[in-house]
């Protein structure tokens, strides 16, 4: 659970600042913030297989900015050059931000 919620914070500080540039905290605040969640399988450099969630704004419905958002997060765990493809990372449903997800945003 920490390894995956240190993903989820690490990836929602590579997107948001970005992707919400234009949005201001109070904004954020007053309105119900959804993100997208895909489910990532990768093979490990070792073999075996390393599961983590992907969360995205809803708004980016490109699926090559989605993996790009995985690679940089397997660079990061020193796995770079592992395949993520529509086999291995799938869109798998919408939530709405936690307190805790809406906290990093903002």
């Amino acid at each position: 659970m920490t390894n995956i919620m240190f993903s989820f914070f690490t990836i929602l500080n590579w997107l948001f600042p970005t992707s919400l540039e234009q949005v201001t905290p109070k904004q954020i605040k007053n309105k119900t913030m959804e993100v997208a969640v895909w489910d990532t399988y990768v093979k490990k450099k070792d073999g075996n297989t390393m599961h983590f969630d992907i969360i995205a704004p809803t708004s980016i419905k490109d699926v090559t900015i989605i993996y790009q958002y995985g690679k940089l997060y397997l660079k990061e765990k020193k796995q770079e050059g592992q395949l993520i493809s529509s086999k291995e990372c799938r869109f798998c449903y919408i939530e709405k931000a936690t307190e805790a997800m809406q906290t990093s945003i903002n």
